[in-house]
């Protein structure tokens, strides 16, 4: 809008008018009135003549501008004083007051061309590069992508380890153990319901039992659902295994996150041996380390 109301502003008091004679002829009639005396036989000045327009006609008409009364009558009087340049100035400050979007006494103004008739401007156009519609669209596949949690085993001996869980959607949870440290052998291994190990791996309470069913081995009907059978060491202590679980879930009600995972000194019975213990621990011994699934 800054752009053009000032060079509107120029081709009333410059005259660049490109031939067009109303402007040529409004700037020829403020050079002929004088200081508010009009030349004999000149026409009285008429908002209505094609031969001498106005700035005020020009600028109500041509921009449909209404300002305010009090610019309107600082407008009409620089114009009866023919003091072209204080009009064109005060034309000029009413029509850049405000954005076009913003100004509630404007209207919409073509975007390339002055409104002054026949007189063209030249304004620079912005382009704007749009590819978003240039390329077909394809189709979207939604692939559900594994979720995982980790478990560092750690305790009050030399054991430690790395647990590792991976399940894809509505599948098994994968279980990728290694733990180091061990006597050669088959040691229990359990997730229990508690992540706390303030107090070492006692406070990590008994095996998640969701379903309130006795221990036993990980493929009985019948288990828990923290029942991950034994793991078993090598002649240097180290036990790597991977267990296949659908019991032990990442997400849902049943999710082992914030649960740990805990390796027993001893061979767990799988509910089998008899033992008092059996049916909740599986006298698999005391708890050699723990780690809280994250």
């Amino acid at each position: 809008m800054g752009d053009i109301a000032d060079s509107s502003c120029v081709l009333v008091q410059k005259g660049y008018t490109n031939g067009n004679p109303e402007v040529e002829n409004f700037k020829n009639y403020g050079r002929q009135s004088g200081r508010g005396k009009r030349k004999k036989g000149a026409e009285s000045p008429s908002p209505h003549s094609n031969k001498r327009p106005t700035l005020a006609l020009y600028v109500s008409t041509e921009y449909k501008l209404h300002p305010p009364e009090e610019a309107r009558r600082t407008l009409s009087f620089y114009l009866k004083k023919r003091e072209m340049p204080a009009a064109a100035m005060t034309a000029n400050a009413i029509l850049t007051a405000a954005p076009p979007t913003l100004h509630p006494l404007l209207s919409p103004l073509p975007p390339n061309h002055s409104s002054f008739h026949g007189v063209s401007l030249k304004l620079p156009r912005q382009s704007f590069s749009f590819s978003l519609a240039a390329k077909k669209q394809q189709p979207l596949f939604v692939v559900s992508a594994a979720k995982k949690a980790v478990a560092v085993l750690k305790g009050t001996s030399s054991v430690e380890g790395v647990v590792t869980l991976s399940q894809e959607e509505g599948g098994p949870t994968t279980v990728n153990v290694r733990i180091t440290g061990l006597t050669p052998g088959p040691h229990g291994f359990h997730l229990h319901e508690y992540g706390d190990t303030t107090n070492g791996c006692m406070s990590t309470g008994a095996h998640f039992n969701p379903n309130k069913l006795t221990h036993g081995a990980p493929e009985d009907e019948i288990r828990h659902a923290g029942d991950l059978g034994n793991i078993v060491a090598n002649a240097d202590g180290v036990a790597e295994v991977t267990i296949v679980d659908s019991q032990i879930p990442l997400t849902g009600p049943n999710a082992v996150i914030g649960r740990a995972l805990v390796v027993h000194e001893l061979e767990d019975d799988l509910g089998k041996g008899g033992h008092e213990l059996s049916l909740t621990t599986g006298n698999a011994g005391g708890r050699l380390a723990c780690g809280m699934y994250e």
